[in-house]
C-alpha cells in the first residue's frame, strides 16, 4: 500500500462506486493508523444529479470528495452531483484536460471528477510543497496542512466561492500565486490556523 510503503501524503482515487466497496474502506482505515496525515482524493460522480456522490467520495473522514469545472471555474453539471454533507465542496479543471496517459502520438483530452481529482492532489501537492520551501512553517503545521481537515481549509482560503453555488468552490491557484511571498504565506498561516488542533 502506497501509505504504508512509500509514506506518501495525499492518494489520488481517481474512481468511485454506486455502493460502499468494504476492502476499500478497510484500506483506507488501515492507512489512517499507520498515517495520522494522509489525505486521500476521490471522483464524486460523472452522473450529474442522476445519480449521488459515489463511494469511496461520500464517506468524509480522511477522504475529500472532488468535482470537476470548466476553465473558467464553473461546475460542470455533470460532475457535479448532490451532497452528501453540509459541508462546502470543491472542484477544479476535469473537462477537457489534455493527456498523453496512452504514451503514443494519439493523445487526447479527458474529461470527469476523474481527472478533476488528479488536478486537485496536484495543486494540494504544490501548496505543501511551498510551505516546506518557504522555511515559514513548523513540523506540526507542515503535518497538519497534510490532513483532510487541512487540505479543506487551503482550499477554502485559495478557492473562489459561487461558481457552482454558495457552497461550491472552484480551486485553481493561478490568482493566489500571482501575489507576493509574504501575502501567499500569511493566507496559508491563516487557512491552517483554522485546523482544530491548533485552536
Amino acid at each position: 500500500m502506497a501509505v504504508c510503503e512509500w509514506d506518501v501524503d495525499f492518494v489520488s482515487m481517481s474512481f468511485g462506486f454506486p455502493s460502499h466497496v468494504q476492502s476499500i474502506q478497510n484500506a483506507i482505515s488501515r492507512a489512517n493508523i499507520h498515517k495520522k496525515s494522509v489525505t486521500f482524493f476521490a471522483a464524486a460522480n460523472n452522473d450529474g444529479f442522476n445519480s449521488r456522490e459515489m463511494f469511496p467520495a461520500n464517506i468524509g473522514g480522511s477522504v475529500l470528495s472532488i468535482r470537476g469545472t470548466n476553465v473558467h471555474g464553473s461546475f460542470e453539471q455533470k460532475f457535479n452531483p448532490p451532497k452528501s454533507s453540509s459541508e462546502a465542496v470543491f472542484g477544479t479543471l476535469g473537462l477537457n484536460v489534455f493527456s498523453d496517459w496512452t504514451r503514443q502520438a494519439d493523445a487526447r483530452s479527458m474529461s470527469g471528477s476523474s481527472v478533476a481529482t488528479a488536478v486537485a492532489v496536484g495543486i494540494a501537492s504544490i501548496l505543501v510543497e511551498y510551505a516546506i520551501r518557504s522555511g515559514d512553517f513548523d513540523s506540526e503545521e507542515l503535518q497538519l496542512m497534510r490532513t483532510r481537515r487541512g487540505v479543506f481549509e487551503l482550499f477554502m482560503e485559495i478557492g473562489v466561492c459561487g461558481h457552482g453555488g454558495d457552497d461550491h468552490y472552484y480551486v485553481a491557484p493561478f490568482e493566489f500565486f500571482r501575489e507576493s511571498d509574504k501575502y501567499r504565506l500569511a493566507r496559508i498561516r491563516k487557512a491552517i490556523s483554522k485546523h482544530p488542533e491548533l485552536q
